[in-house]
């Protein structure tokens, strides 16, 4: 076996363990972000969940069929949210699988530190791509508030106020969390892409599904946007999803 002095020993066995530190440090602040948008998301979940079981029952037919639809919207928001708080899962890490090598030679120390490394690097890739896929089910969330938050609920007389005060009363909630949910993702570097109606949809940031003047000239400017793009760590987090029509 070949000798190392005391000095190198100690050197490598010191920046392994800083390494270690580190990786430790990173997958911390993720779980503290992470838990912090899960409480975030729960709590917005409970204050629907309330709302929705504190709507007043239908009383006849026509009540039911003029504002039942939309009080059925926010029912399949609270099970997205649901299906939202299922997907966040604790990351990780293998490099507490590997041992700090002591008095041992400088090749095998070396070599377990480059071995640290790289397990680091694929760390950091594993918490991006979970962190990105937590990002991308939170923006489908995001999707039904904005629908929601356009809902206008026709009038009744007397008999569907009572109704349409509950459904008012659920749009106000939703309008808060969806306020809630775009602060934290921009705390968190999620910006959105800037897109308005009349411009041409740029082909790195728009996905387009339809065209709504029937018209099969190539001078297209965006007609409406169904769906915010969204841009984290300078890529393309998601596309935005647009209409199109004719230009001027």
């Amino acid at each position: 076996m070949v000798e190392i002095s005391a000095d190198i020993s100690n050197e490598l066995e010191m920046e392994c363990r800083e390494l270690l530190l580190q990786s430790k440090n990173s997958l911390r602040a993720y779980r503290k972000r992470q838990k912090r948008l899960v409480t975030i998301i729960n709590k917005e979940y409970n204050l629907l969940d309330t709302a929705l079981m504190e709507f007043p029952q239908f009383d006849g037919s026509h009540e039911q069929l003029v504002y039942g639809e939309y009080k059925r919207g926010f029912e399949l928001l609270l099970v997205q949210f649901q299906n939202l708080l299922r997907c966040f899962v604790s990351p990780r890490s293998n490099t507490n699988n590997l041992a700090i090598p002591t008095n041992q030679d400088k090749e095998t120390q070396e070599n377990y530190r480059d071995d640290l490394l790289d397990q680091l690097k694929e760390d950091d890739r594993s918490v991006d791509q979970q962190e990105r896929a937590e990002f991308l089910e939170v923006l489908k969330v995001l999707d039904s508030i904005h629908r929601l938050q356009e809902f206008d609920f026709p009038e009744a007389g007397l008999d569907g106020e009572l109704y349409r005060g509950a459904l008012v009363h659920l749009k106000r909630i939703i309008v808060g969390t969806g306020n809630k949910i775009e602060k934290i993702l921009r705390i968190r570097g999620v910006e959105e892409i800037e897109l308005l109606p009349g411009e041409f949809p740029p082909i790195e940031t728009t996905r387009i599904i339809s065209r709504e003047d029937g018209n099969t000239s190539e001078e297209i400017v965006i007609s409406r946007i169904i769906e915010k793009g969204y841009i984290w760590k300078s890529k393309i987090l998601r596309k935005a999803v647009v209409s199109l029509t004719m230009s001027d």
